[in-house]
């Protein structure tokens, strides 16, 4: 979903939109007292990008039949915030593609066919704070000239290489999810994360995996939302590790919902496996769909003996 961002007081034109006077394809919806456009392009059977004037804030050309970013397209549009160009035919992308694009702070670019890209792609979007490249092929040392990107969506596809390559430290949130993208990551290690330790909101859902070593998180201070929902092979028993490191970090939301196989019976909670989370500032344990059959005696009081929370099971 796009964001648009509204300024001033909207009226009725404006929030109709009206065709742009630069494309036939477009709808430009403007905002007063600015003279500024938002430009929604989407689902216009597209081939080519159009040539945008410079008072665009965001402009949408998802859904369309666009192949390629010529160089420096968008020189002109110094003034543009945010540009979603995802579920496209781009296959491609130079260091020039996104010359000119000072003041953007979002891009979305998933669901493209990319599997070249430049080295320094990504160097003239020193605004950039979201980025979205989920089902590309878009190799994660291009970030490195993203050093002020707060918030990442990507593919995760851990295989020869046991760390994300690339040093962001102003991340904030990174999703990684299965559910939304590929992931398999059936191995983490406390190497994986290592670049990036400022993260508050890590989603690694639905990424097939099967054991965490102790470490993988512990250095992860502001760690304060996890996800590890629908890993089938994780259970219990391999997500310990994961609270022995939580201690260490401010996480105030955990989700283990259906980190269990679907027919897998006797499902049960050790007391081992939260009594590491006393003592934290968990407010929200999520153990829903996990067929949970038997409890030992104190499991949930272990983790609650110092702290209270929302416990959601179903």
């Amino acid at each position: 979903m796009f964001v648009y961002l509204t300024v001033g007081r909207v009226n009725t034109d404006a929030a109709r939109g009206r065709e742009c006077y630069f494309s036939t394809k477009c709808r430009c919806f403007s905002f007063l007292p600015t003279q500024n456009y938002n430009a929604v392009c989407s689902n216009s059977k597209l081939h080519a990008i159009p040539v945008f004037k410079d008072n665009i804030h965001s402009i949408d050309l998802s859904y369309n039949r666009i192949q390629k970013i010529q160089n420096k397209h968008f020189s002109n549009n110094g003034n543009l915030k945010e540009l979603n160009l995802s579920h496209n035919k781009i296959k491609s992308l130079s260091k020039n593609s996104f010359y000119g694009l000072r003041k953007l702070s979002m891009l979305i670019v998933s669901q493209n066919a990319i599997d070249s890209v430049e080295t320094n792609t990504f160097f003239y979007l020193q605004s950039l704070a979201y980025l979205d490249m989920k089902h590309t092929r878009i190799n994660v040392s291009t970030l490195q000239s993203l050093p002020f990107l707060k918030t990442l969506r990507m593919d995760f596809i851990l295989n020869e290489s046991n760390n994300l390559s690339f040093t962001l430290l102003h991340l904030k949130h990174l999703d990684m999810s299965g559910m939304s993208g590929r992931c398999e990551a059936r191995t983490l290690t406390e190497d994986v994360f290592k670049f990036i330790p400022n993260i508050e909101d890590l989603n690694l859902s639905a990424c097939k995996i099967n054991w965490i070593y102790k470490g993988t998180f512990k250095f992860m201070r502001n760690l304060s939302i996890l996800d590890l929902s629908y890993n089938q092979c994780l259970t219990f028993s391999e997500a310990e590790n994961v609270t022995h490191d939580l201690i260490y970090t401010s996480i105030k939301v955990l989700k283990v919902n259906k980190i269990h196989k679907t027919f897998q019976m006797n499902t049960m909670i050790k007391r081992s496996h939260l009594r590491n989370l006393k003592g934290t500032n968990l407010i929200e344990l999520q153990v829903n769909s996990n067929r949970i059959q038997k409890m030992e005696k104190g499991g949930i009081t272990s983790a609650t003996e110092y702290t209270s929370y929302n416990i959601h099971v179903r």
